[in-house]
C-alpha cells in the first residue's frame, strides 16, 4: 500500500517508493492537511499540498537518533541527532509546512519503529553488517579510492 499514490498527493507518474514505511502506513490511515492548505499562517517555502502527518524529515532524524541511543556505545551521537531533529522540527513548523502534532507523530513513529526493530539487532550485527563491510571494501578496492578518504582498516 505504501507504493501507491494517494488521491490527495499531487505528483505525476506512477507509484512512489520514496516514503519511509512507517509513515506510509500512517498516511494511508489518516490524511492530515498542511497549515497552508487550510489557510492557517504563512507558507514561507513552496511545498506540495500533500498529507503532513507525520513529518518525513523529523521521522528520519529521530529514527536515526533513537536507534543510536538504543545502540549503547553511540549515545552521544544519538543525542546529537535528537537535538538536530528538534531543530529540523522547529524549522518545519516555523516555515508553515507542519503542525506541532505532525512532529509529535514523527517522534512516536520513530520510537515505535526503533523499538520494534531492536530484536533484529543480533541478525544485523552478525550477518548484515559484515556483508555490507565486505561490499564496501570490495568497492573501495575495485574503484581504487584513496585510503585516506575511504579507510579499509577495521580495528
Amino acid at each position: 500500500m505504501c507504493g501507491i499514490r494517494k488521491p490527495w498527493e499531487q505528483r505525476n507518474g506512477g507509484p512512489s517508493l520514496s516514503r519511509p514505511a512507517p509513515r506510509c502506513n500512517t498516511l494511508a490511515l489518516w490524511h492530515h492537511p498542511r497549515p497552508f492548505m487550510i489557510g492557517l499562517g504563512h507558507q514561507l517555502i513552496p511545498h506540495a499540498a500533500n498529507s503532513s502527518f507525520p513529518s518525513d524529515h523529523a521521522t528520519f532524524m529521530w529514527t536515526i537518533g533513537i536507534s543510536l541511543l538504543l545502540r549503547g556505545s553511540w549515545q552521544r551521537l544519538g543525542w546529537g541527532m535528537m537535538a538536530f531533529g528538534m531543530g529540523v522540527a522547529w524549522a518545519r513548523i516555523y516555515l508553515g509546512v507542519h503542525f506541532p502534532l505532525d512532529m509529535a507523530g514523527a517522534l512516536l513513529v520513530s520510537a515505535t519503529s526503533s523499538l520494534l526493530i531492536l530484536p533484529a539487532r543480533p541478525i544485523v550485527d552478525g550477518v548484515l553488517t559484515p556483508a555490507i563491510v565486505r561490499l564496501y571494501e570490495g568497492a573501495v578496492r575495485l574503484l581504487h579510492l584513496p585510503n585516506a578518504l575511504f579507510p579499509l582498516d577495521r580495528k
